[in-house]
């Protein structure tokens, strides 16, 4: 194929960067609209869940380095209503959340969705800097600690909501 050829099929260096480094069908988004599964644990759905974000991350962190630094211009893709996918993800997160903790807030749901998936950005950009060496313990220990910590999260909520009916 020649240079011609990509550029007339494509319009231009950029675009075919972009295309290059497109993370494709965003399977845990799919997964977080279906929403949680009623009778099952809400840890291991969320395990799931968190598994699919740092999958997702390992694949858009290096490319967004990589157009950055190439000088392009990112633009969020039209197929998914103009958010990019780390937005996406965190509204995604919010809603199911917010689904399987009713008590919740909306607010609240988004923050610990923000908390949740900031943890894995940075555990993903530590590592793509600097490898393995940058980062602790292996990924499903981290989702595990992530995991506990959410669930603190959302017990104490729990919590507070019943004092707050009791006063």
């Amino acid at each position: 194929i020649s240079s011609a050829a990509l550029y007339q099929r494509l319009g231009s260096k950029e675009e075919l960067l972009r295309r290059a480094f497109d993370p494709g069908t965003l399977k845990v988004a799919e997964a977080l609209a279906v929403g949680p599964t009623p009778g099952a644990a809400v840890e291991v759905q969320l395990a799931a869940i968190l598994d699919g974000a740092i999958e997702l991350l390992r694949r858009v962190i290096p490319g967004v380095l990589v157009l950055r630094a190439a000088g392009v211009a990112l633009h969020p893709p039209q197929a998914t209503g103009g958010d990019p996918p780390t937005i996406l993800l965190r509204k995604g997160l919010a809603a199911w959340l917010k689904r399987a903790a009713r008590h919740l807030t909306v607010r609240e749901a988004k923050d610990v969705a923000e908390l949740l998936l900031a943890a894995i950005e940075a555990r993903c950009f530590n590592e793509q800097l600097g490898g393995s060496a940058f980062v602790e313990g292996t990924d499903a220990q981290f989702r595990d600690l992530l995991i506990r910590l959410a669930a603190r999260l959302l017990a104490a909520e729990t919590g507070r909501q019943s004092r707050r009916r009791r006063r």
